[in-house]
Order: structure tokens, then sequence, then C-alpha cells
């Protein structure tokens, strides 16, 4: 009985929850997903780096592009469901920082080196697409609007 007790209040945690989550709901669940894949990709970047990358542009450029993720992941995850667009965009930006320096350097490994670097460049432009798409949703002002009589 406990156990169903504890079952019902956590399904109504995350109803309540659910519920704070402004319009459209999917939408911020997945660039929040998005989010953390970019925060993830930083930090165990940081440390393994690439080799190839790393001999290439070095152990500090690639730290860079990895604390810019790392920056961009949790600035965007912290303010995407709070509705801070302009912190959102500094999250897009140095994702977008990060994703340009990386595009960069595979690129120039793929005109250099043997093997086809083409999976991972056409990888890289399909996220950077993404945050794309979401810098086009979020331009227009600095938080979200509210509608009136709503939260």
């Amino acid at each position: 009985m406990t156990a169903l007790r504890g079952i019902l209040a956590a399904t109504r945690w995350l109803r309540h929850r659910w519920d704070e989550i402004r319009e459209p709901r999917n939408v911020k669940i997945v660039y929040w997903c998005a989010y953390w894949l970019a925060l993830v990709t930083g930090v165990l970047t940081l440390m393994w780096p690439p080799r190839t990358i790393v001999g290439e542009i070095g152990d500090e450029l690639t730290a860079v592009w990895s604390l810019l993720f790392i920056v961009g992941g949790a600035v965007g995850a912290g303010s995407v469901f709070g509705g801070w667009w302009q912190y959102e965009r500094l999250a897009l930006a140095c994702i977008g920082g990060g994703l340009l320096v990386y595009l960069t350097v595979v690129c120039y490994l793929h005109i250099t080196s043997e093997g086809s670097r083409v999976t991972q460049i056409g990888m890289i432009l399909g996220f950077a697409l993404l945050w794309v798409l979401r810098l086009t949703m979020i331009w227009a002002y600095n938080y979200e609007p509210r509608s009136r009589g709503r939260h």
C-alpha cells in the first residue's frame, strides 16, 4: 500500500511539473535534451579529446570548443523551461561557436587526410540546423511572451 502511495505521489509530482512547462512542451523537452547532450558531449570531449583533432589544433583549442559546449549546454538547459530567451541565445552562440570550430577541423581533416569525414560533417551540420531552428523561434523577444490570465 505504501508503494502505491509513493507511485501516486510521484505521478502527481510529475504531472504538476509537466503542467508548469509552457506550451509547446514537446519542443522544450526536445531542446532541453539537446542542451544536455551538448553539455555531456563537452564534458566527455574535455576529459577524452579526439586524438585526430587534438593533433591538428592542439589541446588548448580542443578545450575551448569543449568548454563552449559545456557552457552552452548548461545555460541552455537552465533557461529553456523558464523562457529566458536572452540566455538561451547566449547558449546557442556558445554551442554554435563550438560547432564551427569542430566543423572547420573536420573539414580540414577531410581534405588533408585519408578516409572520409562526410558522416561527421553531415551530423555536425544537422545538429547545427537544430540550433538555427531554435534561434529563429526565440529571436523576437528577450523573454518568452506570457499570455494573460495564465501562470
